[in-house]
Parts: C-alpha cells; structure tokens; sequence
C-alpha cells in the first residue's frame, strides 16, 4: 500500500482512475510515470510531484540513518557519523618454522621446529573526539603477555599506561612491518614497552617524545616480582626529506634508568635473529648495578623501492660497592628492493604498512622485496672467568649475524617471509661458534 502523505493524495487528485489501474506493488514514482505517459498530468505537474517525492525520500532516509558505520577492511571498525567515538578490534598471527645447524654443539644446540611468534588480539578507540585508549594482549607460546594497555589524551599528546618507550627506529615500527623476521641483534639494548607517563608531539620535519616510566606489566621475559626502580627517556627525529618514495631521516634517542631490581642485578643477553633458537650471549646476573645509560643514533634513506637502514646503541651499566662499570654496545646496517616498484611508507618518526600496486586475487600477484642485513651485538666488556661454567670462554660474548631475507606481500594485511641467517658468536680464549639458521614465516593482521 501506498504511505497517505502529500505526495499520494497529489497524485490521486491528478488521477485516481490510473492510480487503482496500476499492480499494488508500484511505487509511487513509477505512477506518475504512468501518470505522464497517459497525460493525465502536465510535465509541469509531474516536475513537481517528483520534486515532492526526493524531498520526502531524503526525510525519511535522515530520519531512519544509523548514528554507527561499521566496516570490515582491516579489522572491525565502528565509528559514529560525527567521528566523535571509534572502536575497533584487530589482531595478528605470525606462525614459524626453524631449521638451525651447528658446527659446535658442545656450547648450543641449535633448534628445529615450529611456534607462533606472535598471536595476538587488540582492542582501540577513541571517546568524545580526546581521548583514546589501546588493549594489546599476546597469547603466543602458552603465555598471556601485557602488550599495551594505555589511555591517551590527544589534544597534548599524553599517554598513560604500558607503550613502547621512546627508544629506536626498528622498535618503534611494527613487527607487522618490520623488514625481517627478527628485529637487530641491538634490540636488546633498548628500553622496550613500560609503564609510564609519555608526552609526543610532532611537527612537518620531525617528532619528539619524552616519558618518564617504571616496570614493565609483563612481556614474557621477566616473571618474577621483584620489579622496581623508575627511568626517564626521550628520542627526536628529523626528516628533511618526507614524501612518499623520498625520505631521509634521523634520529637521536636516550634513556638514564635506576637499578631495575631490589637485587640490583641486570642480565643481557641474545638469540641470533631467530627467535626459535638458545641464547648465543648472555652476561648472566651482573651485580651490583647502580643504573643504566642507554644512548642510540638512527638513520634511515628511502628512494623509491629502495632503502637503507642503519642504528648504533650502547647499554653503560654503572656499579657500585667497587665493582667495575661496563659497555655493551651493538649496531645493524640493513637494505631492501622492492622488485615491484613499492616503496616503505613513512610518517612520524617510523615506518608503515606496504600496499603491494598489485595484489593477488585481483589483478597481480602482490608485492616482492630482498633483503639484507649486517648485525653485532658486543658484551665482550663483561668478564665471565670468576665463578661462572668453563665450557664458554672468559667473556660474555660477541655475536655477529648476516641475514638475507625475501618477503611476498600477497595483500596488505598478508605476508610470507624467508630469512636465512649466519651467525658468529666468539667468547674469547679461542672459544667460538658458527650456527646458521633458514626459517620461515606466514602472517595475517587485520
């Protein structure tokens, strides 16, 4: 039946008799069609009478619109008309398989096998246009691990809660965009996600960001409750180039922390760039630590499909009750070509998701990049002779790795890595080891 509105009694008025002639299910621009054909009504008329009709169709669809859009396209997403509160849910899967060998199996015996490196679930968004919170969690190897847990007021670029401290390029970008599998053999060096207080602004050519923070909620690594001690860190970053397939940046960054522990005790430690593998360095429990000065240097070139990529950071642990202060200090070098012409987007201070020109399943076959990366990591200024197992050599160790990587973005948010890895790993007293490592990677976010 038709709605009695104005538009419906015009159009009886015109012509009743057509109007009772017409099926039931016409609707009431397809009569004053009709009503037109038969010249039962003037052009001029019918002008008008349609004039009537979009203005009530308009009416009623304000009327009946949803206060929420909700899409799909990477992730679930809601978001009120006015783009006053947004939600959305996301996540990630990356699964592993890891094939080492090693020509010293009496210092490490290397791993073969499969893991979830990351299987994680977040959830984000924003209230009344100022505020913004994030809830990370990660729930690979059997582990339920705090990622990120913060609440942010954007108009003065305040965070508060667990995020990654203002420390590197290669942690600041996303392990869903990293270059590698891995990140550095320095990662280890840096400060990582803690609980604190942050400030982040940025301008056209540059970003800065101070926090002042404490423990860290929870990343896998370390379980026991004996966390305390509190530290203070910023990093800045020019770009003096910034546009899409043209950037050069550079980055400075800094931290000064207290002892972490009631113990006053700090360990350090590394895998080749496999996550599936035994530790090849590790200073064991270095005592006595009074506080820590982390320092680190980036740079980074992108032209066209090609980039490089580079960082040098140093740990400076100083001790008391006479015990001697030591460096530890690590850098990398990296490439990558895009063979497909894509190009690594970057934007406040770090880098983002590459969007292959042609993906697979529409009409290409997605994007494809090569890789390659030098990468040192040196503790050999820890000595290891007093007290410790005879098996290794009489410092902590330096570790030394090549990496080769080709990657295929099939989509944006789907991606299959291959990294093979050499390691060089010498202890001092003519005590080395040379493992290598193939390992594989098939990943989803969304």
């Amino acid at each position: 039946m038709f709605k009695l509105n104005k538009l419906t009694m015009a159009i009886a008025a015109a012509g009743l008799g057509a109007a009772i002639s017409l099926p039931a299910q016409a609707g009431e621009k397809e009569l004053l069609d009709v009503l037109l054909q038969n010249k039962i009504i003037t052009p001029e008329q019918y002008e008008q009478l349609v004039g009537v009709y979009v203005e009530e169709q308009q009416a009623y669809e304000e009327e009946h619109k949803s206060d929420i859009k909700v899409t799909t396209k990477g992730g679930l997403k809601a978001e009120s008309n006015d783009g006053a509160f947004k939600f959305q849910v996301g996540g990630r899967i990356m699964a592993d398989a890891t094939f080492g060998s090693d020509d010293n199996s009496r210092i490490n015996d290397m791993n073969k096998g499969t893991e979830f490196r990351r299987a994680r679930i977040f959830f984000k968004g924003q209230l009344n246009n100022d505020w913004a919170y994030k809830s990370q969690l990660d729930f690979a190897d059997n582990n339920l691990d705090v990622k990120d847990m913060y609440l942010m007021y954007k108009p003065y670029g305040l965070t508060i809660g667990q995020f990654k401290q203002p420390f590197s390029l290669e942690e600041q970008t996303s392990s869903r965009y990293s270059t590698f599998m891995e990140r550095g053999l320095p990662n280890v060096l840096v400060t990582g996600r803690r609980v604190g207080l942050g400030y982040r602004t940025g301008w056209d050519m540059g970003t800065l960001a101070v926090s002042l923070y404490g423990q860290n909620a929870g990343d896998g690594e370390i379980k026991d409750e004996t966390q305390e001690g509190f530290g203070g860190g910023a990093r800045v970053t020019i770009a003096p180039l910034n546009e899409p397939g043209n950037v050069l940046h550079f980055g400075l960054a800094g931290a000064l922390e207290s002892s972490p522990k009631k113990d006053d005790t700090i360990r350090v430690r590394s895998r080749p760039e496999a996550h599936n593998s035994p530790r090849l360095v590790d200073t064991k429990r270095i005592q006595n630590v009074d506080d820590l000065t982390r320092i680190g240097v980036e740079a980074a070139w992108v032209a066209g499909p090609f980039s490089l990529q580079s960082e040098w950071m140093q740990l400076q642990v100083s001790r008391d009750h006479g015990s001697k202060d030591v460096d530890f200090d690590g850098w990398y070098a990296n490439a990558s070509w895009f063979l497909t012409g894509e190009s690594r987007p970057y934007k406040k201070g770090k880098f983002g998701r590459i969007k292959p020109f042609h993906p697979l399943g529409k009409d290409g076959f997605g994007a494809w990049e090569i890789a390659a990366r030098y990468s040192e990591l040196d503790l050999s200024d820890y000595d290891l002779k007093r007290g410790l197992t005879t098996k290794l050599g009489d410092n902590a160790g330096k570790l030394e790795d090549v990496t080769i990587g080709l990657n295929w973005y099939a989509t944006d948010h789907v991606r299959f890595m291959m990294n093979y890895v050499w390691a060089d790993a010498d202890y001092g007293n003519s005590v080395d080891d040379n493992p290598d490592v193939l390992e594989f990677r098939a990943q989803i976010d969304w």
